[in-house]
């Protein structure tokens, strides 16, 4: 059977699993139960040579070590290289200073670039080249069984190593929903199914943008507050397009928004199965061909939605 290749989201939501604090079946929290925690997602950071941004960082305070990770996932690695140099060449001392994260002489500090397995020549080779300092590992899937690659020899991923095989690929937890590579289609599939499901709840009448804003990005509080600003901005954007949009098409009979409470109001008179699923359909159907594109005037703005 042929391999899987990952894309950058789910490798990503892999690592949170990994650094979860309670376990899930089929998927072990094994990061977490080695003693490492999650200290930040797409957070920018300002270092002398630039702003430094890694897809996670996380580190082990009884080991006094720090990893940070850059996923590529798919993407042509050679087209990475600016980014590479800085990830090369940073102050790693200034930027856990920064973040906040304990640093000495004695500390290890690895920046590590996970990839696909397709990308493994061309890392290699632009690695070796040029960016030394750099240490990687190449990860797919076959069978819904995990494959990481342990040339690096660091602990994280030996640890991996040793023991990924025995998960279910199909058991990975979505903790994190959609990333930039997402469409406008696959996110308001799963924006509806939040608000959908608030909908047919017979005690509510209705729901805060906040509410929608932290179920459909992010699952797990804890893991949301550890995500950089600039990529909860881009999410909420997203999302509030979406929203906006369901309030002109497809949901406009079923939700009314309310400027004064800043909630959406939920208007069960003309609420049934039927008219939710048309409803549904109708803003999916608009949203496969046009995008979030809405000719439509007078639309609310962001600030009448309550969000700055």
């Amino acid at each position: 059977m042929e391999a899987k290749q990952l894309s950058e989201l789910e490798i990503q939501n892999l690592f949170l699993n990994f650094l979860k604090d309670e376990p899930h079946p089929g998927v072990n929290n094994i990061l977490k139960k080695a003693g490492y925690n999650l200290n930040s997602i797409e957070r920018d950071i300002k270092t002398s040579i630039g702003q430094i941004s890694f897809d996670l960082c996380f580190s082990h305070p009884k080991d006094n070590s720090i990893m940070a990770l850059e996923i590529k996932g798919g993407r042509i690695i050679d087209k990475e290289e600016k980014q590479f140099s800085r990830y090369n060449n940073f102050d790693k001392q200034e930027y856990a200073s920064n973040t906040g994260l304990a640093y000495d002489e004695n500390t290890l500090f690895d920046t590590f670039i996970v990839a696909n397995f397709e990308n493994l020549d061309p890392l290699k080779s632009l690695v070796k080249k040029r960016y030394i300092n750099l240490k990687y590992s190449v990860i797919d899937s076959q069978e819904n069984k995990l494959n990481i690659d342990n040339r690096a020899s660091t602990n994280v991923i030996n640890t991996l190593h040793d023991k990924t095989n025995i998960f279910d690929v199909n058991e990975i937890i979505e903790i994190i929903h959609f990333d930039k590579e997402t469409s406008p289609y696959e996110i308001a599939i799963k924006l509806l199914t939040q608000i959908d499901s608030i909908i047919l709840s017979p005690s509510r009448n209705s729901f805060t943008v906040d509410e929608i804003l932290s179920k459909a990005y992010c699952v797990d509080e804890s893991v949301y507050k550890k995500v950089g600003s600039l990529v909860k901005t881009t999410a909420q954007n997203r999302i509030l397009k979406l929203l906006k949009l369901a309030s002109k098409i497809g949901y406009k009979d079923l939700l009314s928004w309310s400027k004064e409470n800043k909630e959406w109001v939920i208007n069960k008179s003309k609420l049934s199965h039927s008219t939710l699923k048309k409803a549904r359909n109708n803003l999916l159907s608009h949203i496969e061909i046009n995008g979030l594109g809405d000719k439509e005037e007078n639309q609310l703005s962001m600030e009448d939605f309550g969000v700055e």
